[in-house]
């Protein structure tokens, strides 16, 4: 997923909530300590991309992030021009992260 950084909540829960915002709409994003503490300084960039894997409970829908990149990150390690979501070149994100 790719998107604008938004508010970030650090309730009594051990995990921190983060919604991203892709354009389309919003996108609530979980992140255990570990993760958090290992990205905090790239969630504050304006425009993150973030991997994990989709959980679905009670109705609702997040991502459990397991890592976090900037665009300039992405830009760097695949040496190409990222045009939007939905085209191949944005598809190729994922590889970004192994």
């Amino acid at each position: 997923m790719a998107g604008m950084g938004g508010r970030l909540q650090h309730p009594a829960a051990n995990a921190f909530f983060v919604t991203l915002d892709d354009g389309q709409g919003l996108i609530p994003l979980i992140l255990w300590p570990a993760v958090y503490g290992q990205y905090r300084s790239k969630l504050r960039e304006t425009f993150v991309l973030v991997a994990g894997k989709v959980s679905r409970k009670e109705g609702t829908v997040n991502i459990i992030v397991e890592h976090v990149g900037t665009l300039a990150d992405f830009r760097a390690k695949q040496g190409r021009i990222v045009e939007g979501p939905g085209t191949e070149r944005f598809q190729q994100a994922r590889s970004y992260f192994r």
